[in-house]
């Protein structure tokens, strides 16, 4: 749907990715981690994020095929466990990616042509987001072990919940 202003044409507001809430669902692919739901308060106050726990080197949960090769913003509110660096990219690997410490609140590696944002909203909770032309259609976040790697450290979890992806420039 467009919404016009009087002035304007601008796309309305849409969240590309279903079950934002829910990545124990099938609908989100996961490699090298568990999921458990509903393990902790969400930043809406309903006990409704997951923890997501690293079991490999490689450890990521998203969506493929929500986008098509275009400028795209996907965000994710985030809290530390134990483990203090996480990646969104989109599906690209280390080229499309953007480094966050959510320990210290802070943004960390942008990969050429992707911005990164990270603001505190409550009780330690971080919404992180990353912004790009998103070339392989999708949105991961990524489980690592530090600024600029995509490597993991085995059993290390932060908790996830509310999962956007929108095809605009900012978070909405």
């Amino acid at each position: 749907a467009t919404y016009y202003d009087g002035q304007t044409v601008t796309k309305a507001e849409e969240n590309l990715v279903l079950r934002s809430q829910d990545f124990d669902n099938g609908y989100w692919t996961k490699s090298g981690t568990t999921v458990t739901a509903n393990s902790i308060v969400a930043p809406d106050s309903t006990t409704t994020a997951d923890t997501i726990t690293s079991i490999s080197t490689t450890a990521y949960i998203g969506r493929a095929g929500v986008s098509n090769n275009t400028s795209d913003t996907f965000s994710i509110y985030v809290k530390y466990i134990d483990n203090q660096w996480v990646g969104l990219n989109y599906g690209g690997g280390a080229s499309t990616m953007v480094w966050f410490d959510i320990l210290n609140g802070v943004v960390g590696t942008e990969s050429s042509g992707y911005t990164g944002s990270i603001v505190s909203v409550t009780n330690g909770w971080y919404r992180i987001t990353i912004n790009g032309l998103n070339v392989y259609s999708s949105a991961f976040l990524w489980v690592v072990e530090a600024d600029n790697v995509i490597t993991a450290t085995a059993s290390k979890s932060v908790y996830l919940w509310g999962a956007q992806l929108e095809q605009r420039n900012t978070v909405t």
